[in-house]
């Protein structure tokens, strides 16, 4: 299915708008944003006649002309750009399949092409199952079909609400229900993150994102600074989206409580000084002993 999918899109689904620019405001600058788009929408043909060289001889001259069609049109550079992604992940898809040569190969390419599709509309999909595919298709029509980044941004929440909905028909219910509070932990932190005015803001998103991740798996919650937990609730949340079953989601908590664990080792161990900061001790604490600590860090080394 994936495989007539992605080809049916060489020949049907136009890269209508790859890399093309905002409308310009005024004249002179439309001048230079046509031209910037056009070689992008030019890029976009010479790596469409590059993946398909048989098959673009028809489909890649149209899109180009289809490409700046659109830039005529104004379609804005964040749409523009959503479209060209997309088109890469299908055309990476198509050669994936065309490589495999079976039906276990062409599984692990539709699984490629929903990550590849889901990180353009930036959103975070759970276990990805057979149902998905039809997910990603719509996904990929929609951000086609799509106007504004706001049309964009919609299409994201659709596909992860329908892989959602996939998921259910095959993994048990408690383990949706915990990939349901993580993907909410994950959305909540991405608003919170866009919205954040400061570092401190961006770090309290990100604190906020280690509780509701060590909530949403029923682990406690480290006692050590939340921000220096980031990277295992990150990698909890992963691992939680990807689960299939209880006991998959029992791993990813039982590492989430690992990782934190070694947090907590790192941030109690004792620092370890440079040879500057450690002739820096040896001096402030007697200044009259400067040979003697030079003696004493000869060896040192860093």
């Amino acid at each position: 299915m994936k495989t007539l999918r992605s080809l049916r899109f060489v020949g049907l689904v136009t890269l209508a708008g790859l890399g093309c620019g905002e409308a310009p405001q005024a004249e002179l600058a439309g001048a230079s944003v046509q031209a910037l788009a056009a070689e992008d929408c030019a890029a976009e043909r010479d790596a469409c006649l590059r993946d398909y060289p048989l098959f673009g001889l028809l489909t890649c001259p149209a899109q180009f002309a289809e490409c700046n069609a659109a830039n005529a049109g104004g379609i804005a550079r964040e749409v523009a750009s959503a479209v060209a992604e997309v088109a890469a992940c299908t055309r990476a898809a198509a050669r994936c399949v065309a490589e495999a040569g079976n039906s276990e190969g062409g599984g692990d390419c539709a699984v490629k092409e929903a990550k590849c599709v889901a990180s353009v509309v930036d959103v975070e999909l759970p276990k990805i199952v057979e149902g998905t595919a039809a997910c990603v298709d719509s996904a990929v029509e929609c951000v086609n079909s799509a106007e504004s980044p706001a049309d964009v941004a919609a299409c994201g929440i659709k596909l992860e609400g329908c892989a959602l909905e996939q998921a259910r028909e095959v993994v048990p219910d408690e383990v949706v229900e915990v990939i349901d509070d993580v993907t909410k932990c994950t959305v909540a932190t991405n608003r919170c993150i866009a919205e954040a005015s400061s570092p401190s803001g961006i770090t309290e998103c990100t604190e906020r994102q280690v509780k509701c991740v060590a909530d949403s798996l029923g682990v406690p919650v480290p006692e050590v600074p939340l921000s220096e937990a980031v990277e295992c609730a990150e990698e909890a949340a992963n691992c939680a989206l990807d689960a299939g079953s209880p006991r998959a989601i029992a791993t990813c908590a039982d590492n989430l409580r690992k990782c934190a664990v070694e947090v907590i080792d790192e941030t109690d161990a004792p620092e370890q000084l440079s040879c500057e900061k450690k002739w820096t001790v040896c001096v402030g604490n007697d200044p009259l002993k400067f040979l003697q600590c030079a003696a004493e860090l000869a060896g040192c080394r860093d």
